[in-house]
């Protein structure tokens, strides 16, 4: 039955059909209750009907005419209904049936609830069907509706008087644009997610946006891909155009659903969806899609086969990009064409070639005219250009809609099969130049470093120059660097600042994991890195190269915070410890998975 199911069921029920989606049946309720909240316009009310148990309450018999009515075989329908109506099971496994059970009641028949206030379509619908409306949930909604009559109706029907927005298939429903106080409830519900996951879940790498500091690094780069310096998180927005975008495809496309049906038979009867203008008294759902239009048009790219279905002037057919580009539609009226002619009317009226006159006062049609072929018809296609065009995906809509990024060279030393997530996210920082230090830490918060004024070398000064007007002013007393014992500029790519025992450190490190030609300068190993490319380190040494970033840097807060540290040797240790239980921990893994194969 499953490849029957489009052709047997109504247009209006667009979940659990193959082809279907139940967001056409949101996108359509928010069609039927636009323009509910105005003052003027027809009077309407809508009405939201919850069927009792609706899944264990059809009639039987009902069912049964209706599979015989649609023309299925009287064998078929006599299994179908031994299937529902039976409440003892038995399994088949392997051809051979097993046991014997009941399966409870099964599929209840629902009475007949006789309600002498309801509707004769709502009362006939339960009679033949056994599905009763839940009264005491449904609800109805009234548009530019006048008291009385709107009260007469409360009097006849026993439902009550809703108001938007309300949610309809798990989504809200409103008839208006949502504002910010209707999402107060999901906001409210994601943060106190997020900040259990801090608390409890997630890692330093994870909490790299924390709230009682400022953030290392802005959005747009945390939101660029691996090989461009990012995380590769989702950036909201361009994935929310992305799913919109979905919606503009299915009208482009003309797809067979009773939302594009109601799309074209209201807003663009005499007008195409490139050319139509807004009008304020259409859905905010549409009126959002149309507002994508300028930046989704350039990767829509028609494909011409009997030429029906793609406009002659907006479309994108041609190499040259649309025609309506460089020709003005006082040109196409004078040479008696209109706003709706077709790619099929524009070559037979041409006989398949440019008019002399037209290729001679325009340049750019320079490229032949494709040939009509009756027997396919057009198709749009979508990507960055007409050669890599090809059908729609989300995943790389978000990609053209993000725009190209600078790959970095780094990228490959950072993120690497079997990487250690917390030395990978400090090695990012690091080669972001981002990685928190005291003096990155001060200075990003608007401080300067001076030396003090006695010269004297193991003091500083740490001075805000965001004054209320311009002004230093002093706000950190005098710090002894002797105290701490810690270099004056402290940062992991100043490496000559470094205390001995951090570069002994690494010296250690490049022996074990064979990276003894680089220097003990960030800036060395990063050049380095560039050039030689970063694929040919090992896994080892670029665990080597994390490890050694984080355990440093480990190292330094310790001194700062504690006034303590491991001895270089210890440090050593540890490192080779954490390159071999994680070189162990992928080579079990690959056995593993070899194994499943």
């Amino acid at each position: 039955m499953k490849g029957s199911l489009d052709s047997l069921i109504d247009k209006a029920q667009s979940a659990f059909i193959p082809g279907r989606r139940i967001m056409d049946n949101i996108l359509m309720a928010h069609e039927l209750v636009s323009g509910y909240q105005l003052s003027n316009g027809p009077p309407r009310c809508a009405f939201k009907i919850d069927i009792k148990k609706a899944y264990d309450t059809v009639d039987w018999r009902f069912l049964v005419v209706m599979l015989e009515g649609l023309g299925f075989h009287p064998v078929l329908v006599k299994w179908i209904r031994e299937m529902v109506s039976t409440t003892s099971y038995s399994l088949s496994l392997n051809g051979n049936s097993y046991g014997f059970f009941h399966g409870g009641r099964g599929l209840r028949q629902g009475d007949v609830l006789s309600v002498e206030v309801l509707k004769k379509a709502l009362f006939l619908f339960q009679c033949h069907s056994g599905l009763a409306p839940s009264l005491e949930k449904s609800e109805i909604y009234f548009g530019n509706v006048p008291s009385n009559i709107k009260e007469a109706i409360l009097e006849c029907l026993p439902f009550k008087l809703g108001s938007f927005p309300v949610r309809y298939l798990g989504v809200p429903l409103s008839q208006a644009r949502l504002k910010l106080c209707d999402y107060a409830p999901l906001i409210a519900k994601v943060k106190g997610r997020i900040i259990n996951w801090k608390s409890k879940f997630l890692s330093f790498g994870g909490r790299w946006d924390d709230l009682r500091g400022r953030c290392r690094l802005s959005w747009d780069v945390v939101c660029r891909p691996l090989d461009a310096g990012g995380l590769g998180i989702k950036r909201l927005s361009i994935w929310n155009s992305a799913l919109l975008v979905k919606h503009v495809w299915d009208v482009v496309r003309h797809r067979d659903s009773l939302w594009v049906s109601w799309i074209y038979g209201q807003y663009l009867r005499s007008s195409h969806f490139w050319m139509v203008r807004k009008s304020s008294y259409w859905s905010w759902v549409f009126r959002k899609l149309l507002d994508l239009r300028s930046q989704l048009r350039r990767f829509m790219f028609s494909q011409i086969g009997d030429g029906r279905a793609t406009n002659a002037w907006e479309d994108n057919w041609l190499s040259c990009g649309r025609l309506s580009a460089f020709i003005s539609y006082q040109i196409v009226h004078s040479c008696g064409f209109s706003t709706s002619t077709t790619v099929r009317d524009l070559l037979l009226n041409w006989n398949g070639i440019w008019p002399d006159d037209w290729s001679s006062r325009f340049a750019e049609l320079s490229s032949p005219l494709p040939l009509l072929n009756d027997f396919v018809r057009d198709k749009v296609l979508w990507g960055e250009d007409r050669n890599s065009a090809a059908d729609f995906l989300v995943s790389n809509t978000c990609t053209l809609l993000e725009g190209d990024h600078p790959v970095v060279p780094w990228h490959k030393a950072v993120w690497f099969p079997g990487h250690i997530p917390k030395h990978a996210f400090c090695l990012w920082l690091a080669c972001q130049g981002r990685l928190l230090t005291q003096d990155l830490s001060l200075c990003s918060r608007g401080y300067v470093l001076i030396p003090s004024p006695n010269q004297v070398e193991d003091k500083v000064c740490w001075v805000d120059y965001k004054g209320a007007r311009g002004d230093f002013q002093v706000t950190v007393a005098w710090k002894t660097l002797q105290e701490k014992k810690l270099p004056t500029q402290d940062r992991i790519s100043q490496r000559k600042h470094e205390p001995p025992d951090l570069n002994s450190i690494w010296e250690g490190i490049k022996m074990e994991v064979g990276l003894t030609s680089y220097l003990n300068n960030w800036e060395d190993i990063l050049h380095r890195g560039s050039v030689q490319n970063w694929k040919s380190w090992s896994t080892v040494q670029r665990l080597g190269l994390s490890a050694t970033v984080y355990n440093i840097w480990r190292e330094r807060n310790r001194k700062f915070f504690d006034n303590f540290n491991h001895s270089e040797d210890k440090v050593i240790a540890v490192i080779k410890m954490q390159i071999l239980h994680r070189m162990a921990w992928k080579n079990r893994k690959k056995i593993m998975n070899s194994n499943d194969m």
